[in-house]
């Protein structure tokens, strides 16, 4: 038997016609994928009380732009990533300390929890927010099972993320402060924070582990 085809809805709706006819998946997606606006161009450099004093050691990692220097890293620790060598991902300096891999997953972590710290202040959350046991992260991860080339995109990925939302800031939001693992912080110390505390670890794994014989 013959389906009779409902001409009135079939003309009531040319463009879902056209839609099923003419769709073009690469011009759609060229078409709806934009780059973000920035609100800042500059995040100037926290002042002492913005920031507990037991992360003074990571800011004063970063001299200049913030973003451009977390750009930078962006390129430079992926490319430490995939070419760290083989029999260097499991090393450990010394007894108890991290391998090499797990201090890969230490900086994916903290990047993480820094960045949601970022974006709960800077929306004005007045919560306190939770800190972190970074031991107890590393014993009860796997990094162990993870390719480290996996790492490194993950890494890639999580930081241009990480970037957009920190261009999205305004003046307003990057000054405001909030309470994180019991101690008041502003946003922008957070920005320069994630920065330093990269810098920091990519020395660690330059001086005692890849020069290590």
């Amino acid at each position: 038997m013959k389906h009779k085809v409902n001409k009135k809805l079939k003309d009531n709706h040319p463009q879902e016609k056209y839609f099923l006819i003419n769709f073009k998946p690469h011009s759609y997606l060229k078409a709806t994928i934009s780059k973000p606006t920035t609100s800042v161009m500059f995040i100037q450099k926290p002042y002492p009380q913005d920031y507990p004093n037991f992360y003074a050691t990571y800011i004063d990692f970063i001299d200049g732009d913030v973003i451009k220097e977390l750009e930078n890293q962006n390129t430079n620790f992926y490319r430490f990533i995939k070419n760290l060598p083989a029999e260097k991902e499991e090393y450990r300096y010394a007894e108890g300390k991290w391998s090499a891999k797990e201090v890969i997953g230490h900086v994916l972590e903290v990047e993480r929890i820094m960045t949601y710290r970022a974006l709960a202040i800077s929306r004005a959350d007045q919560q306190s927010l939770p800190g972190m046991d970074e031991n107890n992260y590393i014993v009860n991860s796997n990094y162990s099972n993870q390719r480290v080339d996996d790492l490194a995109e993950e890494f890639l990925h999580l930081r241009k993320a990480n970037i957009y939302l920190f261009k999205s800031f305004s003046q307003e939001m990057l000054s405001r402060k909030g309470i994180a693992n019991g101690n008041p912080i502003t946003v922008a110390a957070l920005v320069y924070i994630i920065a330093g505390h990269l810098a920091h670890h990519t020395q660690v794994l330059n001086e005692r582990y890849l020069a290590a014989v």
